[in-house]
């Protein structure tokens, strides 16, 4: 298990030191909460399109579902019970890091960033079906990701285990989501 650590600590000083301008401001921008907008309007508006107003509704429900559980499991369930600093708190390492926009919570484990990104990435490609969103979506949780470890907010380890999570949780909101909507058009 130690060596497992050393890996996770040694790549996370990897990134976060090989760092330029540019992509400090990209990782930035990447991690920011509302620098993907353009984005999720975009995502909506082709929601409407394929659901109509009823579909769309049950969408917005589903996607503020899907969030809530995403956000809260990675809180409750993993954060709050392994207790684990992240990079920027842990006195190993936090003075190797070299942190740009501050560190964040006290723990890290596991991302609550990579988790919602990756439930809504993968929900909306299971909701839409459309072939560039194939390609756009896991740039999208795949930057976010990488943005975290760059800014030396995570260790990699936390990134992946909440991108498995995030996709874990789409899949079963998209499975409740088909049977609400068949029961509705059945109604």
């Amino acid at each position: 298990m130690e060596w497992l650590e050393l890996i996770d600590r040694d790549l996370l000083l990897w990134v976060n030191q090989h760092y330029t301008s540019f992509l400090d401001t990209i990782m930035v921008f990447a991690s920011a909460k509302f620098g993907w907008t353009p984005l999720y309007v975009l995502l909506l508006f082709m929601l409407y399109k394929k659901f109509g107003l009823k579909g769309f509704i049950i969408s917005i429900v589903s996607i503020a579902v899907l969030i809530t559980i995403a956000d809260q499991t990675s809180v409750k369930l993993f954060k709050e019970v392994f207790l684990r600093y992240r990079p920027c708190h842990s006195l190993d390492i936090k003075d190797s890091l070299r942190l740009i926009e501050g560190c964040g919570g006290k723990f890290g484990f596991l991302s609550s960033h990579a988790t919602n990104t990756t439930a809504v990435a993968v929900f909306m490609m299971l909701m839409l079906r459309n072939k560039w969103l194939y390609y756009i979506m896991p740039i999208y949780f795949i930057l976010n990701g990488y943005s975290r470890i760059y800014l030396g907010k995570h260790y990699p380890s936390d990134v992946v285990a909440g991108t498995l999570l995030g996709a874990i949780i789409a899949f079963a909101v998209y499975w409740l989501f088909t049977m609400a909507n068949k029961k509705l058009n059945h109604d």
